[in-house]
């Protein structure tokens, strides 16, 4: 989906998942220990952290926080394609004071940043994250595998996080030419064809899909352009395919009180350079 369409949706699906928070938490009991195994020395200039597709920078600031733990200083440079998310970065980091962080915000995909014939000699990096953004790239292989050749180290992290292939599939059921290219299974068969060295963890979230069975729901109306990456869902799929989406949805949700929470996950793969 395009900018802005897709942020009304993302917004809506940001207010009714959980995924955000469980991703937080997943992040405070796991990244130390990520950090603690990276073996990678970290000069007088910090710990290099690179992180693809970083949106508003939200995410992204949590993750410094918890490497400013560990470290004494941190370089953090953040590759997001959409001026509005980074100058909402740019703010975030205005209003949250960190003195020993430094961000190197860059405007533009990863396909563009990956062609930069300076990024494969500029420095190695300690820890990559690709968190969801993965299954938009244009060629999966490609992209994971600049990261790992020629900005990660010996001893360095990656950290791959996107929907898991246990989540309802509604995105076939639309037959979206538009949907997601990559699923977590392309990663996993990936990173197993490369012999890469990963981890692989699974971390449920809920999504309160109640509005969603209104049809007169606004807010159904861009959560299901949002699950279903269909913009203009409700307009543009056939009432017979709605109800054959919405039966998918329902057998992969349970009921808590009034609300119905469809039963979601991702997937995080963890790869360290050997």
């Amino acid at each position: 989906m395009e900018w802005p369409t897709y942020r009304n949706s993302l917004e809506e699906y940001h207010r009714r998942s959980t995924e955000k928070k469980e991703f937080e938490q997943w992040l405070q009991s796991n990244l130390s220990g990520i950090i603690d195994k990276i073996t990678l020395p970290v000069d007088e200039d910090g710990f290099r952290h690179l992180d693809i597709g970083s949106g508003d920078g939200d995410m992204c600031c949590k993750l410094v926080d918890i490497i400013l733990n560990h470290h004494h200083s941190v370089i953090c440079r953040s590759v997001e394609p959409i001026a509005e998310e980074i100058e909402k970065f740019r703010e975030l980091v205005k209003k949250q004071t960190r003195a020993n962080a430094t961000f190197d915000m860059r405007q533009e995909t990863t396909e563009e940043y990956e062609k930069r014939p300076e990024v494969v000699v500029e420095c190695l990096f300690h820890l990559v994250t690709i968190l969801q953004m993965i299954v938009a790239v244009d060629d999966l292989e490609k992209t994971i595998m600049h990261h790992y050749e020629n900005e990660m180290g010996k001893g360095s992290a990656m950290i791959i996080s996107l929907i898991s292939d246990k989540s309802p599939d509604l995105i076939s059921a639309v037959d979206a030419s538009h949907g997601f290219k990559w699923s977590s299974a392309d990663v996993r068969r990936m990173l197993q064809e490369k012999d890469l060295h990963y981890t692989e963890q699974f971390v449920p979230y809920t999504v309160d899909i109640t509005q969603c069975f209104d049809e007169t729901s606004l807010k159904g109306a861009l959560l299901m352009e949002m699950l279903t990456i269909t913009p203009g869902f409700r307009e543009c799929v056939s009432k017979e395919k709605q109800k054959t989406i919405l039966d998918i949805l329902k057998s992969k949700s349970f009921k808590d009180g009034d609300d119905i929470l469809a039963k979601y996950g991702f997937d995080v793969y963890i790869v360290f350079k050997t």
